[in-house]
């Protein structure tokens, strides 16, 4: 009697499950140690009545857009099945992602401990913190997609005719920068309102 070794593609994909979830773990671990540092290392400023842009937002900006960058070569290079460069620019896009995750929790945090206990007549500190929180939060979405491509990445996935996952993932990562580059020109529009605008 004779026993043939069967493969088991449920096992394979639990594996890779346990991969995923295991990764996803450290990313978010390491963006939230990150954040944790930063809020020590550079507290918040004094609270004050006009709305400002805590810096670590300016950092964020650049990571998100190294990201992006990142994201688009490596569909340029998955095209051209140049699966080295590929990887590596995945694995960057999602170092900076993880950066990005954790500068953005530190502005987020002195964006509301700077916060004037009467708040702002155009309530724009508010808003921001809102909606900045949202795109934070959608952002997390993204970095768990770039989580699971990269692993798939490193199964050799994908090629030059099969890279769906990859440009879904990169335009996703586009549309949240423009989102941000709306909330950047919204919380600039009631810095300039705050600042300068007289009550009538």
């Amino acid at each position: 009697m004779f026993i043939r070794a069967v493969s088991h593609p449920r096992r394979g994909q639990g594996v890779f499950a346990l991969r995923f979830i295991a990764a996803a773990i450290i990313a978010g671990t390491i963006s939230g140690i990150l954040g944790f540092l930063l809020t020590r290392l550079y507290p918040a400023a004094v609270a004050a009545r006009a709305v400002r842009f805590p810096a670590p937002f300016w950092v964020s900006t650049v990571l998100l857009a190294a990201g992006s960058l990142m994201l688009h070569r490596a569909c340029g290079y998955v095209r051209v099945e140049r699966q080295r460069p590929f990887r590596r620019c995945l694995f960057a896009a999602l170092i900076t992602g993880t950066a990005f995750v954790g500068v953005q929790s530190c502005g987020l945090w002195r964006l509301l401990a700077s916060r004037s206990p009467g708040a702002t007549a155009s309530g724009g500190e508010e808003f921001v913190f809102v909606m900045t929180t949202l795109h934070c939060a959608h952002f997390t979405l993204a970095q768990l997609m770039l989580v699971f491509v990269v692993l798939r990445a490193r199964a050799d996935a994908y090629d030059h005719e099969g890279y769906w996952g990859v440009v879904v993932c990169a335009w996703f990562w586009h549309f949240l920068g423009g989102v941000w580059g709306v909330l950047l020109a919204t919380f600039g529009i009631f810095a300039w309102f705050d600042r300068y605008a007289q009550p009538l």
